[in-house]
């Protein structure tokens, strides 16, 4: 199974504030759409929670330490959404679902906690330099190879970025 992260990151790695996005930006939304359609994501709760209900076509994994979540969403849920209390538990359940590839979609404690075995990562480097409480942890961007750039110019009130899909090298 292939780990990858997918984020939309600020100039100093910003990724959020007061458990939201900091931007809106229709074309990335439209990217992470087209990227983690028929996948499935591992999330913490409060990712769960700031996204507000399960996204169609996708598998939300989610990481909690909240025992009614856990009891909402157990693992043999018939919905879209199944709560693990650990990230051994939910790699387990993918890999028994023979999932190909496994989407992290924050927040920042999950993406620090997978980047080290994370093949992947789909970032979108948002022209963004303000405040934030969340960020994405430090990459060594060295180690990993490009095998795709996309700039996107700002539309309207958008912010412009640029989207990378880095491989880590062998």
């Amino acid at each position: 199974m292939k780990i990858s992260i997918i984020a939309a990151i600020g100039k100093q790695n910003q990724i959020g504030k007061n458990n939201q996005l900091l931007w809106y930006i229709p074309e990335d939304l439209k990217l992470f759409k087209k990227l983690t359609m028929g996948h499935h994501m591992l999330m913490g709760r409060k990712t769960f929670d700031s996204i507000g209900k399960p996204l169609p076509g996708r598998k939300m994994l989610v990481l909690t330490r909240d025992m009614q979540f856990l009891s909402q969403f157990p693992p043999e849920s018939e919905v879209n959404v199944h709560a693990f209390s650990n990230s051994l538990e939910a790699m387990m359940f993918a890999r028994r679902n023979n999932v190909q590839e496994l989407f992290v979609c924050g927040g920042a404690q999950i993406y620090t906690m997978m980047l080290p075995m994370c093949h992947r990562l789909y970032i979108s480097h948002v022209d963004y330099d303000g405040e934030a409480d969340a960020f994405f942890p430090p990459v060594d961007f060295s180690q990993y190879n490009i095998l795709e750039e996309q700039a996107y110019p700002a539309q309207g009130l958008s912010l412009s970025f640029t989207f990378r899909l880095y491989e880590k090298k062998l």
